[in-house]
């Protein structure tokens, strides 16, 4: 006995993925502009996350600290 499921999703074809999303440009600014011991403050743990992250895969160091509230300094330290 097969039992039928009403059909909720319509299934396309030939739609083109869409281009990825450049949101590090940002971040390249800050990775090709700092030097070994500049630093930077931002005003979220996400944006700190995103650029460790950015920085890391690319081969250089931060350093971060909370110094307010709302407020985080990234040191770049290799």
């Amino acid at each position: 006995m097969t039992q039928e499921h009403p059909k909720t999703y319509k299934i396309e074809k030939g739609i083109p993925t869409p281009a990825k999303m450049r949101k590090a440009g940002i971040f390249e600014q800050l990775y090709d502009e700092m030097e070994v011991g500049d630093s930077v403050v931002v005003d979220s743990v996400r944006k700190v996350n995103a650029i460790g992250s950015y920085f890391y895969h690319h081969g250089r160091k931060i350093c971060q600290r909370k110094i307010d509230e709302n407020q985080y300094r990234i040191w770049r330290i290799k």
